[in-house]
């Protein structure tokens, strides 16, 4: 239909699609020769054209495009539109592109700083998916070399791909891969509901207990989802946990080396999380692994190679305690003289990181099949998770159940996070976290981690808390 007469003249006069009518507000016009009313839709063509149009229409309570109001927001919104024009411009020069991107997301949560906009949603069409799966061709993935090429954008195409939106529109107009749901044509968003629903049916025995493309395991994947309680005994930490671990690689990642007496702040805020929160909620997690729940398998019967993964935790805890203790010696300078310290947590993270997902993907393999195949009964475990709660007390509380959960809101399918709240979570504290440990959690671990990624001082606030508004154990 693109290379008609009614197209050209009432579309696109450049033959190509997309092309966009907006009839929501028309105008009327009366046809000279006949006296009939004509209606005149809005018409708007070229794919960024009509990413601006949309964007500019509707401004909800998160603008893709800011309007340009104070200096920053007309900031922002050259940038948005400079990076869209970008987008627009590539022909054969994919891996210079992808480098200037590699670049600018070095720096950058997103493309324009720490929000998510049309930019984003622009340039991820084409560059965020010719990084994660080649798009049309498979072996153009292996061509890029992306992982080492680019990790910048490989990070931030991964980040976007989980967004619901995102899942849902890309879908559309899809008719090949068979690990990806599939929708020829789109009329309606009950059309991509039908396609989501029949994707995740589609030859399986086993209902998926998470949300397509949201996993960050690397035991686990839309091909292998998790599908027995056994699977999600340690999925549930440890998606948490490689989730602050991805948003940490960030912030070190675009944290500068050097900073000026006015971004110190960015190193200081940083380094405090790793000590209050992360280096805490880390051993926290290996102590209840090591002292609860292996003793718990063993003693019902599990084969686990126990050394093996002791080991394991000797080693992590330990270039824990190094970043911990360089963390700490930034916090304590207030960020003065941290050049030094910074170049090494540049190091020390990564690499940390890295050796804890390998840790954890090792633990998220094994361990499901040893619980089958000592027969250990959902009611069993539940009686040891219960353990597990009590032993992080109250900062366990405050730290560890609030990031499950805002965890598990991403990656879980709705079945099983309603499923897991109730039956794991006390009415009563299941309030006080969506009431107190979430929003605290929000505004000052997050903003904490967050830190080197903004551009203003956030402000770190908390909700009072009385350990007498907890529920009788």
């Amino acid at each position: 239909d693109q290379f008609g007469s009614d197209y050209v003249n009432n579309i696109n006069p450049n033959s190509k699609i997309p092309g966009l009518l907006d009839y929501t507000k028309v105008k009327k016009q009366a046809n000279k020769s006949t006296s009939a009313v004509v209606i005149k839709p809005i018409q708007v063509f070229e794919s960024n054209s009509i990413l601006l149009y949309l964007a500019e229409k509707f401004q909800g309570k998160h603008a893709f495009i800011p309007k340009a109001g104070t200096p920053n927001q007309q900031q922002l919104r050259a940038d948005v539109i400079n990076w869209m024009i970008w987008q627009s411009s590539f022909t054969t020069e994919v891996k210079r592109q992808l480098d200037v991107l590699n670049h600018q997301l070095g720096k950058h949560r997103y493309i324009c700083g720490n929000t998510y906009t049309m930019a984003d949603i622009a340039i991820f069409t084409w560059h965020g998916q010719v990084v994660l799966d080649g798009l049309y061709n498979p072996t153009v993935k292996v061509f890029l070399n992306a992982e080492k090429a680019y990790p910048n954008v490989v990070r931030w195409a991964k980040l976007i791909q989980k967004r619901p939106a995102v899942v849902r529109g890309l879908c559309v107009n899809r008719t090949w891969g068979s690990l990806k749901p599939q929708l020829k044509e789109r009329h309606s968003a009950e059309d991509i509901d039908k396609a989501l629903a029949a994707f995740r049916s589609q030859k399986k025995t086993n209902v998926s207990l998470c949300k397509l493309d949201t996993l960050t395991s690397d035991a686990f994947s839309n091909k292998k989802p998790p599908t027995h309680w056994t699977d999600t005994v340690l999925l549930v930490p440890h998606e948490w946990l490689r989730h602050e671990m991805a948003e940490a690689e960030v912030s070190i990642a675009v944290l500068p080396e050097k900073l000026g007496w006015g971004d110190l702040w960015k190193a200081v805020y940083f380094c405090q999380w790793i000590v209050d929160y992360f280096a805490k909620v880390v051993l926290l997690h290996h102590q209840n692994e090591e002292v609860i729940y292996f003793p718990f398998m063993l003693d019902n019967g599990c084969k686990i190679p126990e050394e093996k993964t002791a080991a394991d935790h000797v080693t992590l805890m330990a270039e824990l305690a190094a970043i911990e203790s360089l963390a700490a010696a930034v916090v304590k300078d207030e960020g003065w003289w941290s050049t030094d310290r910074i170049k090494e947590l540049k190091v020390k993270i990564p690499a940390f990181v890295k050796n804890m997902k390998a840790h954890l993907k090792e633990e998220e393999e094994f361990i499901p099949k040893a619980l089958k195949e000592a027969g250990i009964s959902v009611e069993q475990n539940a009686q040891c998770m219960q353990k597990l709660y009590q032993a992080g007390g109250i900062f366990g509380l405050h730290a560890e159940l609030p990031g499950v959960l805002v965890s598990l809101k991403i990656w879980a399918s709705d079945e099983f996070y309603k499923d897991f709240v109730a039956n794991e979570i006390p009415p009563p504290l299941l309030a006080l976290a969506k009431d107190i440990f979430i929003p605290n959690y929000k505004t000052k671990f997050q903003a904490m981690r967050d830190a080197p990624t903004m551009e203003e001082k956030p402000e770190l606030t908390e909700v009072p808390f009385d350990p007498s508004m907890l529920p009788p154990p």
